[in-house]
């Protein structure tokens, strides 16, 4: 999840210092683990909020083990 994270914020031209907001479209047994561990992965990722949808129009594809999964970032003001 980090690495797609990480991912996802080159590819929206943010930098590591950026204040930001993460969406995460995945299955339910993805979103499940995110709240499960989401104070951890906001810590890794730097994120201000993560929320999680079950679909997106757009954003950053990548997995998470072997599920695919779709991340909106951006940045806070």
């Amino acid at each position: 999840m980090s690495s797609a994270s990480s991912s996802a914020r080159r590819d929206a031209g943010l930098y590591i210092s950026d204040s930001i907001i993460v969406t995460i479209a995945s299955s339910t047994e993805v979103r499940t683990a995110v709240l499960q561990h989401q104070a951890l992965i906001a810590d890794e990722t730097l994120a201000e909020e993560i929320f999680l949808v079950s679909e997106l129009d757009d954003g950053y594809c990548g997995t998470a083990g072997s599920t695919d999964l779709l991340i909106h970032i951006d940045r806070t003001s």
